[in-house]
């Protein structure tokens, strides 16, 4: 568990630094990267199945589709780091 919550911590980062720069909010960053999500690798993140108040980012974990996320965090986010 520690290796995933270390992935979801790293995703976060770059989300948070992405929006940072690009005046942009977390949420439409999420948004954007779980419509890519069904684009790229057909999952459609708000069809999985939540558990009790799980995030979709949550039920994205445990449906082991996190290294997705990151891949597409890693291709898609992308701003000037001076």
């Amino acid at each position: 568990m520690g290796e995933t919550s270390s992935l979801r911590q790293h995703i976060h980062t770059r989300i948070v630094e992405y929006c940072d720069y690009h005046g942009a909010s977390t949420q439409e960053a999420y948004n954007y990267l779980y419509k890519r999500m069904y684009e790229v690798y057909s999952v459609s993140v708000y069809r999985l199945i939540r558990i009790g108040k799980e995030s979709v980012l949550d039920a994205i974990e445990r449906y082991g589709q996190l290294d997705h996320l990151y891949t597409l965090v890693m291709s898609e986010l992308h701003y000037a780091e001076e």
